[in-house]
């Protein structure tokens, strides 16, 4: 079994293609790759920092810094929840070498296990670099003995049993009442954003709650821990030095664990045909509709882009954020928005600047950066096909648009009506994000032209840990934040919009000419 977890975890992190590296260059991309994750696990562990640290000396004051360690507990735990709805029906039950894997002489319960290790490794990872910041403020601004030390690091490998419980079950039953529909994709997407939309409510609270309460910690820990069992168990565990908390905290989850392992080992061959077992027509009809080259290729990347709803959620971030702050920023009043997003003057940008802010979102929504590496099986038959790439490239980023522009016109729309800006700014409000849009879209497919992987056994590689992908989403966060470094000087709104709409359209030309000359996707590659 320790030979599957070792593969497992390898060919996860794509870290086989460091130590299996034939050539020079193979070499430094998985280098350049590994190091690229470090720095975003890095880079996302200081932006925690970052948002605690203004709350420091308030906490210090009241003598509630302990209150920081059970909410990025509670926190964390909703993260893994969401995080790995998404990908427990990849990992443990369909994954890509599921029928290889059972026709060898290997007893099913050590594939299952070897594969529910890799998914726990995967939390620990997160959970490392989300609770380690809390670790740092709290011992740098508090007195703690050795037990406290030894303590936070054994229980930090408590944290992820219960999420990957409870995800697994929900993906159980996600799947199970989507499979009873025809349009089960879609069904199971809309639970899938649901969930998503809940945990995003759940972690508003705690951050909430926090400057609403602060003057009674501990009603505020009981609110913590209604939301999330455990919470008060762990800060008892970590602040009180309870031992009988610290038994409990390691007990229930341990022992639920075990019990979750043998149900699901039992029972995973019928949770497999549960889950794969789906409403088809009873009459198989052939029908054949003519279309054109670019609408047939564009059908086919619509079906392949929804065939994951990994794909559509991690594509669709920047939209459904952007989405949720025009809401926020119509329902709530000033003192409301500033309590949810901090010092930030979130209204000011989007009373002045609001084109500029909804183009800046749609930079993290890129469904090109994978959508070369997607192809995988069908990719010499495509290559075979008698298209020109200039057809190919734009079907994937028509995709792209298809996906964000109903979000662009929804919330243009909700701006201009509340807004009501001069003429040019309301144009803008759709015009800018679409070239924004069309930005990320060809910077991705640039970019999994040039790094294309075709070796990976879940979609999680290459929707979040490709080369393309990181890179995309780096350059596409650094774009976004750029016109917003300096808030100090306060540029007219017109001028604003046109200058970063004229860069924007700038880089377009580029990557327009960069795609125009690419010879990566040749037919005989």
């Amino acid at each position: 079994m320790l030979n599957l977890i070792k593969v497992n975890v390898l060919t996860f992190f794509d870290l086989h293609k460091l130590i299996n590296a034939k050539t020079n260059k193979e070499f430094f991309y998985a280098i350049a790759r590994l190091l690229f994750l470090l720095l975003l696990l890095s880079f996302f562990s200081i932006s925690i920092y970052k948002i605690i640290e203004p709350n420091i000396k308030e906490y210090k004051e009241a003598e509630i810094l302990f209150i920081i360690l059970g909410q990025y507990m509670a926190i964390i735990s909703s993260f893994l929840i969401a995080s790995n709805i998404q990908k427990i029906d990849d990992l443990l039950f369909k994954f890509k070498d599921y029928n290889l894997l059972f026709s060898l002489p290997i007893k099913k319960h050590k594939i299952f296990l070897s594969k529910l290790i890799t998914l726990y490794i995967f939390n620990m990872i997160y959970t490392i670099v989300f609770m380690i910041s809390p670790y740092i403020i709290y011992v740098r601004n508090s007195d703690v003995s050795i037990y406290f030390h030894i303590i936070y690091f054994i229980t930090l490998f408590i944290i992820p049993l219960v999420p990957i419980m409870i995800s697994t079950i929900l993906g159980i039953i996600f799947t199970t009442i989507s499979n009873l529909f025809k349009e089960r994709k879609i069904i199971n997407l809309m639970l899938t954003l649901i969930m998503f939309l809940f945990m995003l409510a759940f972690s508003y609270n705690m951050f909430s709650n926090t400057k609403e309460t602060v003057d009674d910690a501990m009603e505020l820990l009981d609110t913590f821990n209604k939301m999330y069992p455990l919470t008060k168990l762990y800060v008892e565990i970590l602040i009180y030095n309870n031992m009988k908390s610290l038994i409990l905290f390691i007990l229930i989850p341990i022992i639920l664990f075990i019990i979750y392992i043998l149900i699901i080992n039992k029972f995973h061959t019928k949770i497999y045909n549960l889950i794969n077992n789906y409403k088809t027509k009873k009459l198989l009809k052939l029908k054949f509709n003519k279309h054109s080259k670019i609408i047939s290729l564009y059908n086919k990347e619509l079906k392949t882009y929804t065939s994951s709803n990994m794909y559509v959620m991690n594509t669709t971030l920047g939209s459904i954020l952007f989405t949720i702050i025009v809401f926020l920023y119509i329902f709530l009043d000033k003192d409301d928005l500033t309590s949810i997003i901090g010092n930030i003057n979130l209204r000011y940008i989007i009373e002045n600047y609001a084109p500029i802010l909804m183009g800046s979102f749609c930079l993290l929504n890129s469904t090109t950066a994978s959508s070369i590496s997607m192809e995988k099986r069908t990719i010499n038959i495509i290559k075979s096909l008698p298209i020109k790439r200039s057809t190919l490239y734009l079907s994937k980023i028509m995709v792209n648009m298809t996906v964000s522009i109903p979000f662009i016109i929804l919330n243009g729309t909700l701006l201009n009506y509340y807004l009501n800006p001069n003429n040019y700014i309301k144009t803008m409000m759709y015009v800018t994000p679409i070239l924004y849009q069309l930005n990320i879209s060809m910077l991705g497919l640039y970019l999994n032209l040039k790094y294309p992987s075709y070796e990976y056994k879940s979609d999680v590689q290459i929707i979040k840990q490709s080369i393309p992908a990181i890179f995309t989403l780096i350059i596409g966060v650094f774009m976004a934040v750029s016109p917003f470094s300096n808030m100090k000087v306060k540029i007219p709104s017109n001028f604003f919009v046109w200058i970063h709409t004229t860069r924007i359209i700038f880089y377009n030309l580029i990557l327009f000419l960069c795609l125009l000359f690419n010879k990566s996707y040749k037919k005989d590659d």
